[in-house]
């Protein structure tokens, strides 16, 4: 009968002329019940703050992941919670990268091998396997509403459960990890082959 959240997922649309038309459409299916909540989808900080200029969103979309802390080093998320803003995560495993085995990542993807061996070596010093590290980073480092992850299968979200358990009541540094080269951190600027 109704979707609880309608995004604009390409927030680049609000650089251009007559977005206002697409969020007075928005705004109409909530007021008919169509849809609960209302936001948008951003990759930075820029497109958060080109979106403000133009619209309150009841939900916005981001991307965080233990190399990719720049909107909480920037504040941006410390100032949505305060107008009450609900926050969704994405991109936690960073495109399953930050999970994966070093050996099995494409040389393409080079430039990120030097801050995965930093951050498997630490986890390796205080034995934190990389799923557990992933979600004690999102626990530990922001206040959102809700994170998407991709599944392969059942067990894996079975799998995901437990480590949100274990990892209860632990702590460790992310800080250090934090990368601002939106080049390495922003899969859609990886090179293609």
């Amino acid at each position: 009968k109704s979707v609880y959240g309608l995004l604009i997922h390409h927030a680049d649309v609000f650089a251009k002329p007559g977005v206002e038309y697409l969020i007075d459409s928005m705004e109409k299916l909530k007021e008919i019940g169509a849809v609960h909540k209302i936001g948008v989808s951003i990759y930075d900080a820029a497109q958060l703050d080109q979106v403000l200029e133009t619209f309150t969103p009841e939900i916005v979309q981001l991307p965080l992941n233990i190399l990719d802390q720049r909107l909480i080093l920037s504040g941006h998320i410390r100032a949505l919670k305060t107008q009450k803003v609900e926050i969704h995560l994405r991109s936690l495993f960073l495109q399953g990268l930050l999970l994966m085995a070093r050996d099995k990542i494409s040389t393409r993807l080079s430039a990120l091998l030097p801050h995965l061996n930093k951050l498997h070596r630490a986890l390796k010093e205080v034995d934190m396997t990389p799923l557990e590290a992933c979600f004690l980073f999102a626990l530990k480092s922001a206040n959102f509403d809700a994170i998407l992850t991709g599944l392969n299968s059942s067990d894996e979200m079975i799998e995901n459960f437990k480590v949100l358990n274990r990892i209860e009541g632990q702590s460790f540094d992310f800080t250090p990890f934090a990368i601002n080269d939106y080049n390495i951190i922003n899969p859609s600027n990886w090179p293609k082959t």
